[in-house]
């Protein structure tokens, strides 16, 4: 199988960048309370998707994909409101 060739993306030189004080949120997580564990419910979305993705590989893929266009399309815009 042949790989596709990777293609740097690059933005324009006015597209904010935010710095890595901004992106850590180590000090937020460490304050955050903590949540009791929910493995019998995890267990259970994770069968449920395997199953679905089993049935319907190309539906899941293609909600996927979409969601994945709607988040950066998403993204994009808030950029560019700045």
């Amino acid at each position: 199988m042949a790989h596709a060739e990777r293609t740097r993306l690059s933005a324009p030189a006015d597209t904010p960048i935010a710095s890595l004080d901004v992106a850590d949120i180590r000090r937020d997580l460490k304050v955050r309370p903590r949540r009791a564990s929910a493995r019998s419910r995890t267990h259970r979305a994770f069968s449920l998707l395997a199953s679905e993705m089993a049935a319907n590989a190309r539906r899941i893929r293609q909600e996927v994909c979409g969601h994945g266009l709607r988040s950066a399309r998403g993204i994009g815009s808030e950029w560019m409101r700045h």
